[in-house]
């Protein structure tokens, strides 16, 4: 079922962003019933904002939807791979042991305004 108003942000063109679906899947599994009963492993997921990707060319390159975009983001850039590779490697290392079922959002504060 597709909510227009609600995926509306997530459109590019006309079509929707692949990622949409993946981010919902992905925070569904993070914060589901299996990651509290994991005493082995830990069980978290990144959410990222806005990534500077092949698949974001076309709105980097739209001046105004740019624009609008870096208006919105706190740093006002967006964001790159090492962004999220930063916050893959705290999940995956030591610091986050006691970090289990957590929806890690790493968009520069965009969700927070």
């Amino acid at each position: 079922m597709v909510d227009e108003e609600r995926d509306a942000p997530f459109r590019l063109d006309g079509q929707r962003a692949v990622v949409t679906g993946a981010s919902r899947g992905i925070g569904a599994a993070g914060k589901s019933s299996t990651a509290p009963r994991c005493s082995r492993f830990n069980v978290n997921a990144i959410a990222p904002g806005y990534i500077a990707t092949e698949m974001n060319v076309a709105l980097i390159a739209n001046e105004t939807r740019n624009r609008q975009i870096l208006e919105r983001i706190p740093v006002n850039r967006w964001g790159n791979a090492e962004d999220m590779a930063s916050a893959a490697v705290f999940l995956a290392s030591p610091a986050a042991s006691y970090v289990n079922g957590h929806l890690l959002v790493v968009d520069s504060g965009w969700m927070g305004r």
